[in-house]
C-alpha cells in the first residue's frame, strides 16, 4: 500500500511536470523573447526605463546614457523637463525632434516625450519601472543621490545610476553652450547627426543677444550724455 501511494504521488508530479513542459513551449511563442527574466509573483515584468532631462541641446554625453540603457530595458522613454521658470535655449518641438534624430534607428525601442510638472507623477502615470540617470562625477553623484531617495519615498520607483563613459565625463549641455557663445565648435560633444541643428541656432542666439545688450548699453550712454 505504501509504494502504491508513493507511484500515484510519482504519477502525479510527472504528469505536473508534463504539462508544465507544454505550457512553457506555449507561452514562449506568445511572450517576447526579449522580455527580461525578472519575475514577479512568477509573472514575467517588463522594465520600463525613463531617462530624464533637460537636453538643452542633447549631447554625446545624453547618446551615451540612451544608448546604453536602452540595452537594459524593454521600453526606454527619453522625457524632455518642461519647466515654465527657464527659458531653454531651444524650444520643446526643437529637443524633441534633436532627440528623435538621435534614437531613429531604435524608434522601435525609444520614444521621446515631453513631461510637465513632477517626474516622478509622469514615471507613476505611465507604469515605469526605474529612472536613469547619468554620473559624471562626485558632485553629480552627491546631487544625484538626494535625488534618487526623494523620488523613491514618492512614488516608490528606483533609479539606476550609470557611469558616463570616459570620453564623455567632461561633456555637458552648459559647456556646449558656453563654447557657442564664443562661436567654439568641438564636433565630440554634440552627435554628428544633430551638429547642423544646434551650432547655427546657438551661435545666431548668442549673437541676437549680444546685440540687444549692446542697444541697450548706447541707449543708456546717449541718455547720460544728453544729461
Amino acid at each position: 500500500f505504501f509504494f502504491q501511494q508513493k507511484f500515484i504521488i510519482f504519477s502525479h508530479i510527472l504528469l505536473f511536470s508534463q504539462q508544465s513542459n507544454q505550457m512553457h513551449k506555449h507561452f514562449s511563442k506568445i511572450i517576447p523573447k526579449a522580455l527580461p527574466s525578472t519575475r514577479l509573483f512568477g509573472v514575467l515584468q517588463r522594465r520600463v526605463g525613463l531617462f530624464a532631462g533637460t537636453f538643452d541641446p542633447p549631447s554625446n554625453g545624453h547618446m551615451d546614457i540612451i544608448y546604453r540603457a536602452k540595452d537594459l530595458f524593454d521600453k526606454l522613454y527619453v522625457g524632455i523637463g518642461v519647466n515654465p521658470t527657464k527659458s531653454p535655449v531651444f524650444t520643446d518641438d526643437e529637443r524633441k525632434e534633436m532627440l528623435r534624430i538621435m534614437t531613429q534607428d531604435f524608434s522601435h525601442k525609444i520614444e521621446v516625450v515631453t513631461i510637465e510638472g513632477l517626474v516622478t507623477k509622469y514615471a507613476t502615470e505611465n507604469k515605469i519601472t526605474h529612472l536613469i540617470r547619468g554620473i559624471r562625477s562626485h558632485d553629480d553623484l552627491d546631487s544625484e543621490f538626494v535625488r534618487a531617495l526623494l523620488n523613491r519615498k514618492i512614488s516608490g520607483i528606483e533609479t539606476v545610476f550609470l557611469l558616463a563613459t570616459e570620453g564623455n565625463v567632461h561633456v555637458s549641455s552648459t559647456l556646449v553652450r558656453e563654447l557657442a557663445r564664443n562661436e567654439v565648435i568641438l564636433s565630440d560633444f554634440v552627435p554628428e547627426c544633430i551638429q547642423d541643428i544646434v551650432y547655427p541656432k546657438l551661435i545666431s542666439y548668442y549673437k541676437k543677444q549680444e546685440f540687444v545688450v549692446f542697444i541697450a548699453n548706447s541707449q543708456f550712454t546717449d541718455h547720460n550724455q544728453m544729461e
